[in-house]
Order: structure tokens, then C-alpha cells, then sequence
């Protein structure tokens, strides 16, 4: 989603989709499928792709560790990218995908959006017509808690359409014994 308005017309309306996926897999060596997956990652970065987290745990002494890893790439990308790191398995153990459409959400929020900014604008017309120094105030009071929620309201669209734009991938490694 590229933060245009086309979202709330019938003709345009495009879906807002939160995709999450989780791999579980057996390999031969961890720590290179982990290499390859930063690999992936860092092909896509110019799209905005990212590492968000990697832990790594062994239970003896030079064994190969249990590698968490969390990913974020491009929602365009997702069924490529889940492919291209099943292929690093020797076993996928698990395999799983989530959507979520936030479509409505993010319309609903936008509704609400345009009308906290249309009050705010109403209130600054009053502002500068009021007579009094209460009125004066009482209107800057209603102001600072409509800009609140305006704020409010951006951030959450701002969550949804990066969320929709960039999915997580969730990765376990396993080493095969």
C-alpha cells in the first residue's frame, strides 16, 4: 500500500493483508542456512526486507545450535521467500501461514481520520473568533485532545499498511543428527 487515499473509493479499494508465516526446519548445518537466510534478507533489503531477531542455544559443548530467527520481507515476496528457505531443510518439521485483512479497519480509521480533522479545523475557526479567554481555552482544550486522537489514529494506520506491506517470517533450525 503506498499511503494514497484510493483506498475508501468502491472502484479502487485495495485489500490490506497481514501475512505471517512460520518454518520449522531440520538442516544439515544451522549456522549456514542462517547465513542464507541473512542472504535472502539482504537481497531484499532495498524493499525494506529486515532481520528482526536471531537467537541461537546449544545444549553441549560443539554441537550445532537450535538457531529462532524472525524476518520481515516484502508481502509481494512471501510465497518466494517461504519456498526458497523450506529448501534449506533436510525435514520440514513445520509449516505454517496466517492472513489477516485489516482492509476494513484501515477504511474505518481513515473515516474517522477525515472527520477528527475536519472538528480540528472547525475548533481553530473558533479559536480565532472566540470573544473570551475561556472560550478561547476550553476550545485549545477540545484542540490538544483532537489532535491526540488524530495521532493516534495515523500511528495505527501507519502500523497497518507497513504490516501489510512487509510480512513476518518466523524461523526455527534444527540440526539434523
Amino acid at each position: 500500500y503506498d499511503g494514497t487515499r484510493a483506498l475508501n473509493t468502491p472502484q479502487t479499494t485495495k485489500r490490506l493483508i497481514i501475512r505471517n508465516g512460520h518454518l520449522a526446519l531440520t538442516v544439515e548445518d544451522t549456522l549456514a542456512a542462517q547465513q542464507e537466510i541473512e542472504k535472502i534478507v539482504a537481497e531484499l533489503a532495498g524493499e525494506g526486507a529486515f532481520l528482526v531477531s536471531s537467537n541461537a542455544r546449544t545444549d553441549y559443548e560443539g554441537e550445532s545450535p537450535y538457531i529462532d530467527t524472525m524476518i520481515r520481507i516484502p508481502a509481494a515476496k512471501f510465497d518466494e521467500v517461504m519456498d526458497r528457505i523450506a529448501k534449506l531443510a533436510v525435514k520440514v518439521d513445520e509449516r505454517g501461514e496466517s492472513a489477516d485483512d485489516v482492509t476494513a479497519e484501515y477504511v474505518d480509521l481513515e473515516i474517522r481520520l477525515e472527520t477528527l480533522e475536519a472538528a480540528r479545523d472547525r475548533l481553530l475557526e473558533i479559536m480565532k473568533q472566540s470573544a473570551t479567554t475561556e472560550e478561547l481555552l476550553l476550545a485549545e482544550q477540545q484542540l490538544t485532545q483532537r489532535e491526540a486522537e488524530i495521532e493516534s489514529i495515523k500511528g495505527r494506520m501507519k502500523y497497518l499498511s507497513e504490516s501489510a506491506r512487509l510480512s513476518s517470517i518466523t524461523i526455527s533450525l534444527y540440526p539434523y543428527s
